[in-house]
């Protein structure tokens, strides 16, 4: 059943370690790592089915990431905004194909200080 299925990958994009506080020792960052996901959806009866299963699958991994702001204790926070892009929309002999990239950053503090 095309409602419930579809591609969610995870990739990582780059990781930045800007200073944390101005006038800290250079050692007091916060690493901030980029992650795209990548989520795909196809459908064999219209574009619109395919918007509406994409906008699903959409729902249900926010809300799975949303739930855990920790991504399973790998990060301590969330960055200040989640992106998403609608990158594609394909209809390829009778299948419909259609793409979103979430661009979320999760934070991390870092420290040379014991």
């Amino acid at each position: 059943q095309y409602d419930y299925t579809g591609f969610i990958g995870i990739y990582r994009d780059s990781v930045r370690y800007p200073p944390r506080a101005l006038g800290a020792d250079g050692g007091n960052r916060q690493q901030q790592v980029t992650m795209v996901f990548l989520v795909k959806q196809s459908n064999l009866v219209s574009g619109k089915e395919c918007e509406n299963a994409l906008e699903s699958l959409l729902q249900r991994m926010m809300t799975a990431l949303l739930n855990d702001n920790s991504f399973g204790g790998t990060v301590d926070a969330l960055g200040e905004e989640i992106i998403v892009q609608y990158d594609s929309y394909d209809k390829k002999d009778s299948t419909y194909t259609q793409k979103a990239v979430v661009v979320i950053t999760g934070l991390v503090n870092v420290s040379n200080w014991s």
